[in-house]
């Protein structure tokens, strides 16, 4: 089971970096995620291209609600200046961390999209990714942004969610802690 989560983590950052700048008045979000692969596919195995794969990662994830939802009643103790410190570095953590596991075997991956529902004005895009005869479902939880871009704020892997994951392993530590194991590797 460990194995397929890992696997399914994986996965979901090949997707992750399929993202460009997703705009509500172009395309609804699965749409968007389509258009976007292929482009992105060449830029994912280029290694020259690793902050360029970044900007388009920043560009349509909302690190800032994810990193709320991940720290969860933690993120009001933290001053502004901590805050922005922590969103920077766990965006940079889970950008790096993924990274490695998936750049270079993005063309032994195929991606099925599956169908999306929307509730309150929040998508969740239903896909699976099929790699070595593995099939792991992965959801993307989207909402439109202020500025009127679709941002993700949460992937659900084989019905886990990414957010939640999280939240359960930084619950168990100090605020102290959180900020000097982020901040720790810039």
């Amino acid at each position: 089971m460990k194995k397929l989560f890992l696997a399914g983590i994986s996965a979901v950052f090949f997707i992750f970096f399929s993202f460009s700048s997703c705009s509500a008045d172009s395309a609804e979000p699965m749409e968007i995620l389509k258009e976007k692969i292929e482009a992105i596919v060449l830029i994912l195995d280029d290694s020259t291209k690793k902050e360029d794969v970044f900007i388009i990662v920043e560009s349509v994830f909302d690190f800032n609600e994810i990193s709320k939802r991940a720290l969860g009643a933690k993120w009001g103790t933290l001053s502004p200046e901590d805050q922005e410190n922590f969103v920077h570095g766990f965006s940079r953590k889970i950008f790096e961390a993924y990274y490695e596991k998936i750049s270079g075997k993005s063309s032994t991956s195929e991606i099925i999209f599956l169908g999306q529902r929307t509730k309150n004005g929040i998508y969740n895009v239903s896909t699976k990714i099929v790699r070595n005869q593995i099939e792991i479902p992965i959801a993307y939880r989207m909402r439109l942004s202020a500025n009127g871009q679709w941002k993700i704020y949460d992937i659900v892997i084989g019905g886990v969610s990414l957010v939640a994951n999280y939240r359960s392993q930084l619950n168990s530590m100090s605020s102290t802690d959180i900020m000097a194991k982020i901040t720790k590797a810039e």
